[in-house]
C-alpha cells in the first residue's frame, strides 16, 4: 500500500521501521501476517472466510485451531446488535497484542443469529507474528523558509475508507498541488503511518521533526455529516485560528471539538508531553457507519470531497499569506497619491475597511488577525499589504 502512495508522489521517501526499536515508551510492533482464517460448521459450511473481508479477523487475532461447540465459541464472537447488517471493525488488540494470546472473528449480527447452538464448529486460523518492519511514507516539500506544516494520515484501518485511506487520497492530491507552486514560504510535509506506532516512531526522527512547526492530522473527511475541528491542546495557536478562521469563512456551520475530542489520534504525540507541536484534527462527525463495513465507497459524498479538498487548499493559502507588516509612514495614507483610492460613493464599505486596515497595521498583529478583529475579507486585507510592500510603504517584520 505504502508503495502504491510511493508511485503517486515518487519525491517521497518509504521509510522502514524494524519491529522491536523503542519509540520512547513505545515500540515498533511486530508484522502480523493472516494466511487464512475461516470459521466452518460440522456440516462444513463455511460460516467466515477472511478472504472475503479482512474486518471478519479481529485485528491482531492469535492463531487457532480447533473444534468448539457453541458455547466455548460464542465467546469468541463480535457483532454489533445495533448494526446488523455490518461487520464490525474490532481493533482494540492492535495496541494490545502482547498482552494475551485472545483470538476472534467479526460478523454481522444476522449471521451470529443464525448459527445453529446445536452443532459443533471448527475454527482454523492461521497467523504469524514475525520481526519485520513497520513502514511509513515521508514527503518533504522545502520552502524559503525552515518552518515546517505537516500533514498525516494513517494506513493501519483494513476494509474502511473514511476512516483512513480518504485523508491519504485527500493528501495525495494537496501535496500535487503543492508540487506546481513555484515557490512556497512555509516547507510542508505529509507523513503517513499505522496509527500511533508511526507518530511514536517519527518524533524519535530528529533531523525530521526539528522545524515541524504546526501540524494537521486528517481522519472521516468526505463522508456526509458536518465538518469540524479538534483544537490544539494549547487553543490559541496559529494552526487554530487559520483553521477556524476557514471554517467560519467557507461553511454555514461547523463543529468546535476539545483538544482530542473529534476522533483523537496522532495528535497525541505531535501535540502531546514534552514534544506539543500544535497540531488540530480535521474530519466530519456523526459518521454513523464508523469502524463498520459499511464505511466503504457508498459512503463517500462527493460534495463534501470537493469541500474538504478546497478546506486544505485555503488553510495553505491563509498560512502562505500571514504576515505582520509595519506601515513606514505616519497618520492616514494620501490614498490617491499611491493609486489605492477607493470611492466611498461606490465602495463605502471597501473605503472605511483601507481606513481602518491602516489602524491596525502597527507591526503587531497579522493580516490573519486584521481580517479577523475587523470582520472582513482576508484576501482584500492581503491584497492591501500586498500594495503597501510594493510601493514600499510598509515592510514585513
Amino acid at each position: 500500500f505504502i508503495q502504491q502512495i510511493k508511485k503517486e508522489l515518487p519525491q517521497g521517501n518509504i521509510i522502514e521501521a524494524k519491529s522491536g526499536v523503542d519509540c520512547f515508551t513505545w515500540f515498533v510492533p511486530k508484522s502480523w501476517d493472516v494466511k487464512h482464517a475461516i470459521l466452518k460448521n460440522e456440516l462444513g459450511e463455511t460460516i467466515i472466510d477472511f478472504k472475503n473481508n479482512p474486518l471478519h479477523l479481529i485485528q491482531y487475532s492469535s492463531a487457532y485451531k480447533g473444534e468448539l461447540n457453541f458455547e466455548e465459541l460464542k465467546s469468541h464472537l463480535f457483532y454489533s446488535k445495533e448494526r446488523p447488517k455490518d461487520i464490525p471493525f474490532i481493533y482494540r488488540k492492535q495496541y494490545q497484542f502482547e498482552l494475551d494470546d485472545s483470538w476472534g472473528f467479526s460478523m454481522p449480527y444476522e449471521t451470529f443469529e443464525k448459527l445453529n447452538t446445536n452443532l459443533k464448529y471448527f475454527v482454523d486460523i492461521d497467523v504469524t507474528f514475525s520481526d519485520k518492519h513497520m513502514t511509513l511514507f515521508d514527503f518533504h516539500l522545502p520552502g524559503k523558509k525552515p518552518d515546517t506544516i505537516f500533514f498525516a494520515a494513517h494506513s493501519c484501518h483494513p476494509g474502511q475508507v473514511n476512516d483512513g485511506i480518504a485523508g491519504i487520497a485527500l493528501l495525495i492530491e494537496l501535496f500535487k498541488w503543492l508540487q506546481k507552486k513555484e515557490e512556497h514560504n512555509y516547507s510542508y510535509r505529509m507523513i503517513i503511518g499505522p496509527e500511533y506506532f508511526a507518530a511514536a516512531y517519527y518524533l524519535t526522527l530528529n533531523e525530521k521533526i526539528k522545524h515541524l512547526k504546526y501540524g494537521f492530522f486528517l481522519d472521516m473527511m468526505v463522508h456526509s455529516g458536518p465538518i469540524g475541528f479538534s483544537h490544539s491542546y494549547e487553543n490559541n495557536t496559529l494552526v487554530d485560528k487559520v483553521t477556524e478562521f476557514c471554517l467560519e469563512k467557507n461553511f454555514e456551520s461547523y463543529g468546535k471539538f476539545d483538544y482530542r475530542r473529534l476522533y483523537g489520534n496522532d495528535e497525541m504525540f505531535y501535540d502531546g508531553p514534552d514534544f506539543q507541536i500544535p497540531t488540530v484534527s480535521l474530519g466530519r462527525s456523526n459518521f454513523e457507519n464508523y469502524h463498520h463495513s459499511s464505511d466503504d465507497m457508498e459512503s463517500i459524498n462527493k460534495k463534501n470531497v470537493d469541500e474538504s479538498r478546497s478546506l486544505l487548499k485555503n488553510i495553505i493559502k491563509i498560512f502562505e499569506n500571514d504576515r505582520v507588516l509595519k506601515r513606514k509612514y505616519v497618520g492616514p495614507l494620501y490614498l490617491t497619491r499611491f493609486d489605492l483610492y477607493i470611492d466611498p460613493k461606490k465602495d463605502r464599505e471597501g473605503y472605511k475597511n483601507l481606513q481602518n486596515i491602516q489602524i491596525e497595521m502597527d507591526g503587531k498583529k497579522s493580516t490573519l488577525d486584521i481580517a479577523q478583529k475587523l470582520n472582513i475579507d482576508i484576501g482584500f486585507v492581503n491584497n492591501f499589504a500586498d500594495s503597501l510592500l510594493e510601493k514600499n510603504l510598509a515592510e514585513i517584520v
